[in-house]
């Protein structure tokens, strides 16, 4: 292969690759699957969650979610999953058992979990509302 073929190999397999590169990275932000930061919608004495640093993880695959609270590690079972049509059912959390400061924040999270039924993705972020289908649970930030 003399120099000229070889360049213009080199070229046409960067194209194709910076391609692949944009549709996965397209497609993953449009999918559940992966790690998120958790925002609570409100909170029952309306503190601010700002400086409150949860972790939502969901990976479809294995059916299964997890993250990490505010001090401790948690997990449990996707029940199920409609992509196509924004629904979503988690199982029980099941958590490590250490006590700490705002732990009000963490409790509220494993509450919320169970009463997910609907998801949207707007804007990078993954919006989780209830049973009604419009109550507002949590909001995911991609990480």
């Amino acid at each position: 292969m003399n120099r000229r073929q070889y360049l213009i190999a080199l070229v046409i397999a960067a194209i194709f690759s910076a391609c692949g590169t944009k549709a996965n990275t397209q497609g993953r932000q449009e999918s559940l699957d992966g790690k998120w930061e958790v925002k609570l919608s409100e909170t029952e004495d309306n503190s601010s969650t700002e400086n409150v640093k949860m972790t939502l993880e969901f990976n479809l695959a294995e059916k299964r979610f997890g993250g990490e609270g505010i001090c401790n590690t948690y997990g449990g079972d996707i029940e199920t999953l409609n992509s196509s049509k924004g629904t979503i059912r988690l199982g029980d959390v099941i958590s490590t058992l250490v006590a700490c400061d705002n732990m009000a924040y963490e409790n509220a999270l494993f509450d919320r979990l169970p009463e997910v039924r609907r998801f949207q993705m707007k804007e990078g972020k993954c919006y989780l509302y209830g049973e009604d289908g419009e109550t507002l649970l949590l909001i995911l930030i991609r990480q």
